[in-house]
């Protein structure tokens, strides 16, 4: 019984490491996305205010 036990503990270590390993995975590409979207919130906000800069000169 301690063989089987042996075998079914490095089965279920297999299997814990590769959940372990697409848990990582996924939380690295939702932080990805996250700092993506965070960056082009940044640059369309400097974006918007060099159109506005622009535009005041024209009026001005």
């Amino acid at each position: 019984m301690s063989i089987i036990d042996t075998i079914k503990s490095g089965i279920q270590g297999h299997f814990n490491k590769n959940r372990e390993q697409k848990e990582l995975e996924e939380r690295l590409r939702f932080e990805t996305a996250i700092q993506k979207r965070q960056i082009y919130e940044e640059e369309f906000r400097k974006n918007a205010l060099e159109v506005a800069k622009s535009q005041a000169k024209k009026e001005a």
